[in-house]
């Protein structure tokens, strides 16, 4: 695959395993969240790069959830 420009976000990465849906439906078990505040259409087809000290540095995107309320969309949720 071809990847655009590298954009970088803050973001707060929880450790807490769950089971998600990926893009195909299949259960598949998600070992980190990571909350961002973006409104950027982030897709599992995109590429994850997190800091060294997380192995895998470059993890699978299992499911991508933008959170909205009354007012829109006001952050995303990845599920690696």
């Amino acid at each position: 695959p071809t990847f655009g420009t590298a954009v970088s976000y803050t973001a707060l990465v929880q450790q807490k395993v769950r089971q998600v849906r990926d893009l195909a439906g299949e259960e598949r078990v998600s070992m980190s969240t990571i909350y961002i505040n973006t409104t950027d259409a982030i897709t599992p087809r995109d590429k994850l790069t997190l800091p060294a000290e997380f192995l895998p540095q470059s993890p699978p995107i299992i499911q991508v959830h933008r959170v909205s309320d009354k007012s829109g969309i006001h952050h995303t949720l990845i599920y690696i």
